[in-house]
């Protein structure tokens, strides 16, 4: 590891260079590129902007899964509550493909810096960013939301990544309404994190039998036991595939699990949902395995979604409303 005293660009990008050549060096086959036992991997800018020291570290070994499909130049944002800290460090996250003889390596950069000299970091960012790739920024809460100085990373993203869940005090619906305008795309993990509970409903509800009912559904109650944000998700998500004039009601419950009722004329379902999705439908009952998803699994989703997600902004739309 290097560090880096002071904030330059060119500074960092020769630490960068630097650590290729000796990693090369190392492996014996310094000059010989890609046939080197080393192979230089990068196919975006991955900024995190993470919350503390120790959410550094679990964005770190995140980062070290997310790199085998999304190869980035990794840029994480570490606060620090000293005002006059500011540095860096330079590294490499490297892995062997199963049956190779050659490592993969991508570099990652971390950045420490003060609220207090945040527009220092930003314009030092700006210049370490992988020229000509796409730039994706993930803030992994609510820290930096409040600084104009990180605020200017956002028009610079081909997207943001947050999760709305985990985003401090501000009313989830009214931050995305504040950060929409600034950013080209906007992904939200407390979303993501329903897509196999929705690929589940999804298929059950093409069966014949259901499908031709689902516009006498009158009536949909979404009971949550933590995220009310995802009730309002999925709860939106559901309106879109019944009746408009659906009364909603979404409301925390006690107990263990979160249930979906959704009731109208010859249909009554409820979906209990924990380690498994149980299905109550008319008096039959099924139940279904629910993977749980993982920061990795829904972060390797939305790095995967580099387009507009009319799904997402559907649902969006319809759960500020509730």
């Amino acid at each position: 590891m290097a560090a880096t005293p002071s904030m330059q660009p060119e500074k960092i990008l020769k630490e960068l260079a630097g650590l290729w050549g000796s990693m090369s060096k190392s492996e014996g086959n310094a000059g010989q590129g890609v046939n080197s036992g080393v192979l230089r991997a990068c196919a975006m800018t991955l900024i995190v902007a993470a919350e503390s020291e120790e959410d550094a570290m679990s964005a770190g070994e995140a980062l070290g899964e997310l790199m085998h499909e999304h190869p980035s130049r990794a840029i994480v944002l570490r606060p620090s509550t000293n005002p006059e800290d500011l540095g860096a460090r330079v590294f490499a996250q490297c892995w062997m493909p199963f049956g190779k003889r050659q490592q993969i390596c991508c570099e990652q950069i971390e950045i420490t810096a003060s609220m207090e000299r945040i527009a220092e970091a930003e314009t030092t960012i700006l210049g370490i960013m992988a020229p000509d790739l796409p730039m994706v920024l993930w803030v992994r809460g609510g820290h930096w939301l409040q600084s104009e100085g990180f605020a200017r990373l956002f028009p610079l993203a081909q997207k943001v990544v947050m999760d709305s869940s985990k985003c401090g005090n501000e009313e989830p619906f009214a931050l995305i309404r504040r950060l929409q305008p600034k950013v080209k795309l906007l992904g939200d993990l407390a979303w993501t994190r329903l897509t196999s509970l929705r690929e589940i409903i999804a298929h059950t509800f093409q069966d014949a039998s259901i499908v031709s009912k689902l516009g006498a559904i009158d009536k949909m109650i979404v009971e949550y036991t933590d995220h009310p944000i995802a009730a309002n998700y999925l709860a939106g998500w559901l309106s879109g595939a019944v009746s408009p004039s659906v009364q909603i009601e979404v409301r925390q419950k006690q107990g263990e699990f979160d249930t979906v009722q959704l009731t109208g004329e010859g249909l009554d379902i409820r979906i209990e949902l924990g380690t498994t999705a149980n299905f109550r439908i008319n008096g039959l009952e099924y139940r279904t395995m629910l993977p749980v998803p993982t920061e990795v699994s829904i972060m390797r989703e939305e790095l995967s979604i580099l387009r507009k997600d009319r799904v997402f902004e559907a649902a969006l739309a319809a759960a500020e409303k509730l």
